[in-house]
């Protein structure tokens, strides 16, 4: 006689690669979003704004290409973090906010800027410096506090 093994028996393995991808399938679905570059610096900048107009976003961002800028608005816009408006002022504009979705990331970009504070911003090498996108100005107005501000 043939003995028959169970169908679909979950091994050792099997049972820690179905748990690793249940913790990590979150982690990936936010990375697709928000680690693209220049996506965190665009939310922090827009948290503490009402609205925000494209020429203002790149001129706070410093080094964006507005080809890229446009295209992370964009996707923020489908993926649900950013609202877009278009106003019919003279001139015509278009202004950007973020949705509650795009607002909840405020706590994120805290704990990443705790975090970059104790681990990378040290000594002589400040991850920030004043008047730049992630700098001063944009930071105290959101509670979010930089290592290199006391310099």
């Amino acid at each position: 006689m043939h003995q028959l093994a169970a169908p679909d028996t979950p091994t050792r393995t099997s049972g820690i690669q179905s748990s690793l991808e249940e913790f990590l399938c979150p982690v990936d679905e936010a990375a697709r979003i928000i680690g693209q570059k220049w996506t965190l610096q665009i939310v922090h900048h827009l948290l503490d704004r009402p609205t925000c107009r494209f020429c203002e976003l790149q001129e706070a961002l410093g080094g964006v290409n507005p080809s890229t800028l446009s295209s992370r608005l964009k996707m923020l816009e489908e993926e649900g973090l950013v609202h877009r408006v278009q106003v019919s002022a003279i001139p015509p504009h278009v202004e950007y906010s973020l949705t509650q979705m795009g607002a909840e990331l405020h706590d994120v970009i805290a704990a990443i800027t705790a975090w970059s504070n104790t681990w990378l911003c040290h000594g002589d090498s400040p991850c920030c410096a004043p008047g730049t996108a992630s700098g001063v100005t944009d930071s105290a107005r959101s509670g979010i506090t930089h290592h290199c501000e006391d310099a």
